[in-house]
């Protein structure tokens, strides 16, 4: 991308009422009036209607080309201007924000500057006006008001300007000359059969143009004559929107543009008087928005679309730097094309974003364009229609009979007139073994984002049951695809039994006295009349040593999920004693079927003969809570074998650990707890004669 060398301003402008084409080569060159350095004012249509041209020189004192190019330009002035032949004006415009009229002088002095100089241009929006966006910038501006930019170095510069300033053909002398100046449409594609002309009129007569006739003619054959009335000096310009065409054939076509009869005379110039245009109508097409962000440079940038290795359509004339332009061209649908996206000085699009897409869906995206004269992007146009999933998929079994059936879209649906779907109960066919089995009664819902249906069935489903679902053809995507009506077919399991399973485990020794006895089950449970649960000690019994012992008191508890039973003995368990617990099957699951009666049998540890001093002070374990590493002190009486036993709530024996021969007197024992998940674990300290019990706790 070429460096921006910036400019300055002037004390007055004005712009003129008429419509002007950007600078892109169309339209005409805009009026405006500025004040130079020497408080001199000059108005740019005050030089044209006397004929001259005028050379506008939009330039920075600090950029490098401008400097290196002034000296050159100076002598274009010399040769042609008030010194010279006097056939131009040449207007040379510091149009920076960031130069004062110190270094204006300084490159005036320079470079033997000598025609009208303006400072601070930028303030007075000329530069804008102009779509100035790097520095300098030449245009060559003629007596009609047209006008090209031109471009060279310190070697060409001079010679190019020469070039273009002889091109001028002079101050028109017709009386009557009404001008064809350019077309806006019909141009490109078209997916329908009717065209809108528009066109635009100039008036290159020395008399004021109140009317005329305009000529729409396709493929030879006059089809409308449009009778023009207005107001326009010489050189003015109007865009004039011409009445539809309809009804036009598939096909590429010539439009011709054609004024006649300026003021009811007769047209003295008839060259100027027409201009054609091709355009092509594609029956069935489908139009294809391009959009693109221009770079500080817009002029650079075009683009066009292959078809077959051939140019298919084409466009540009960017005139804003930084913009996003959407432009649209119907193509023909399901077929594949290129899009190439051109710079035509080579440094390519700075990365600017540029999407093509149908309707809102995007076909393709090129995102990186950072150097280079072109990048292309392969692409079909063709929309998918939404995809459908089901959950359970098709074919499944062992489904469980109380899972909801989950219809998910990859895109967005509606319904095909359009509107949203709020409930989807119509679009659902829900019904057994089949198509023509019975139906399945349900409720049906949306998420918001219009891509998933819940289908809710109102009671569970019967067990080893085929069932059969579909979606109708009556929803579509944002772009008018119709999905198309789809099902799925599955089996369900059978009705699943609640199975309980309690800890301690039946056989498990060593079980802590303080333990906590819980009853956890695979589904949450209930009672057997359909009422929660809310005090389990109804159907559980625990006793000593087996189903005939004696019974210990307990409080019992279920959690909120209604699937873990905790009992909680009133006292701590007596050690080396058999415990015996067990649940009746007078609960159920969800599904009606009672749960199988469970029991289980357990031995709690040998002994607890350390006495509540010694566990009290001379048992110090440390950090508590600890995450990682635990320390043991603690205090022996005598030599001896030491077992350090950790069990979870539940009873289990999670770790264990085995030290000989510690001498009496105080000991200290590290211990790595970090495979233990958080939680609180019971730690017996045991020695040959006694043993001691602390809680710990676990945090990761």
């Amino acid at each position: 991308m070429k460096k921006i060398c910036s400019i300055g301003i002037i004390l007055l402008f004005l712009f003129p009422s008429i419509m002007f084409g950007q600078l892109d080569g169309s339209g005409i060159a805009p009026n405006f009036t500025l004040t130079d350095i020497n408080s001199t004012t000059h108005t740019l249509y005050d030089y044209l209607d006397n004929g001259k041209v005028v050379v506008l020189d939009f330039f920075a004192t600090w950029c490098g080309p401008c400097n290196n190019n002034a000296n050159a330009v100076e002598t274009v002035w010399n040769t042609h201007g008030t010194g010279g032949d006097n056939t131009i004006m040449m207007f040379l415009m510091e149009s920076s924000n960031s130069s004062n009229l110190s270094d204006l002088q300084t490159f005036i002095a320079n470079h033997g500057v000598t025609c009208p100089t303006f400072n601070l241009v930028e303030t007075t929006g000329v530069p804008t006006l102009y779509a100035i966006t790097y520095f300098p910038t030449y245009y060559i501006v003629y007596p009609d008001r047209s006008y090209k930019q031109v471009s060279g170095d310190p070697a060409t510069i001079a010679s190019i300007m020469n070039a273009a300033i002889a091109e001028n053909t002079g101050l028109s002398t017709t009386t009557f000359d009404a001008k064809i100046l350019e077309f806006d449409q019909p141009s490109g594609t078209y997916c329908s059969d009717s065209i809108r002309p528009i066109v635009t009129l100039q008036n290159y007569g020395t008399e004021v143009l109140t009317s005329c006739q305009i000529k729409s003619k396709i493929d030879g054959n006059l089809i409308k004559t449009f009778s023009w009335t207005g107001s326009l000096a010489q050189y003015e310009i109007e865009e004039v929107e011409l009445e539809d065409i309809v009804d036009l054939t598939e096909g590429t076509h010539t439009f011709t543009f054609e004024v006649i009869n300026p003021n009811s005379e007769t047209d003295v110039d008839v060259s100027n008087n027409s201009k054609d245009s091709q355009f092509t109508i594609i029956n069935n097409g489908i139009t294809l928005t391009i959009s693109i962000r221009t770079d500080d440079y817009p002029s650079e940038t075009s683009w066009e679309i292959l078809f077959n290795n051939e140019v298919f359509t084409s466009g540009g004339g960017f005139k804003n730097a930084n913009t996003t332009y959407i432009q649209e061209v119907c193509i023909y649908a399901d077929s594949c094309y290129t899009f190439a996206i051109k710079d035509s000085y080579g440094d390519g699009n700075t990365n600017k974003p540029i999407s093509i897409s149908i309707n809102g869906y995007v076909l393709g995206t090129i995102t990186t364009f950072s150097s280079g004269t072109s990048k292309t992007l392969d692409f079909c146009a063709t929309i998918p229609a939404p995809t459908i999933t089901f959950n359970p998929t098709n074919g499944a079994i062992e489904v469980a009979p109380d899972e909801n059936v989950l219809i998910t879209f990859d895109m967005p649906v509606r319904l095909i007139n359009n509107d949203p779907i709020t409930d989807p109960t119509s679009l659902i066919t829900f019904k057994k073994d089949n198509l023509d089995g019975d139906d399945v009664l349900f409720s049906a819902s949306i998420n918001e984002s219009k891509t998933s249906i819940s289908v809710i069935p109102d009671t569970y489903l019967d067990p080893l049951q085929k069932y059969f679902v579909s979606v109708g053809a009556l929803v579509e995507n944002e772009y008018d695809l119709i999905v198309d009506e789809t099902s799925s077919s599955f089996t369900t399991s059978e009705y699943p039994h609640a199975i309980a399973t309690i800890t301690p485990t039946g056989g498990a020794l060593e079980v802590a006295i303080d333990v906590n006895i819980t009853i956890s089950f695979n589904m949450p449970v209930r009672l057997l009349n359909d009422n929660p649960i809310t005090d389990p000690s109804s159907f559980i019994t625990l006793r000593l040593n087996n189903q005939t012992g004696d019974e210990i008191n307990f409080i019992s508890s279920i959690n909120s999920n209604k699937d873990l039973i905790t009992i909680d003995p009133e006292s701590n368990l007596l050690p080396n004693q058999t415990y015996y617990i067990a649940v009746t099957s007078d609960i159920e699951n969800k599904y009606d079927i009672p749960c199988d009666a469970a029991n289980s049998t357990f031995t709690t540890v040998t002994s607890t003969g350390i006495n509540n001093e010694i566990a009290i002070h001379s048992l110090n374990i440390y950090p508590n809570p600890a995450s990682e590493k635990i320390t043991m002190d603690f205090n022996l009486k005598e030599n001896s074998n030491i077992r350090i036993e950790i069990y979870n709530e539940s009873g289990q024996l999670v770790q264990l650990m085995n030290k000989e021969n510690l001498n009496s007197g105080n000991n200290s024992i590290n211990l790595d707890v970090s495979k233990l998940n958080s939680g609180l674990y019971f730690m017996n300290l045991i020695s040959e004669k006694e043993s001691v019990t602390q809680k710990i706790q676990i945090i990761k």
